[in-house]
């Protein structure tokens, strides 16, 4: 994907997600923050086989600087019934709760 299309995606996944955000962050919409900087980046997944919280640390791929920490609590144990609400389609990329943490690190500079 070009850096184009990769923001239009970004964009598109904000809208998705927005009525899901806390109501802090409901202001907060692409179209408010008109800069943007693609980037690449790694994610590191922390799991565990027990279905424990997991942490998600994002980093720049070139210098490891760090871009987000995601922390997100167990949804429900494998055959309880619970439901998976933020599990994407088709095997993509799902979202996150409304009850994730999100840390978020250096400021992006455009």
């Amino acid at each position: 994907m070009t850096h184009d299309e990769l923001a239009a995606k970004a964009i598109d996944w904000l809208r998705r997600i927005e009525p899901r955000m806390p109501d802090r962050l409901r202001g907060v919409t692409a179209d408010r923050l008109p800069k943007r900087r693609v980037r690449e980046a790694v994610v590191i997944d922390f799991t565990s086989d027990e279905d424990r919280d997991s942490i998600q640390v994002v980093m720049e791929r070139d210098s490891g600087d760090l871009i987000g920490v995601t922390h997100s609590p167990p949804k429900g144990r494998a055959g309880d019934g619970a439901a998976q609400p933020d599990a994407a389609p088709n095997g993509g990329p799902g979202t996150r709760s409304g009850n994730s943490e999100t840390i978020e690190g250096p400021p992006s500079v455009s």
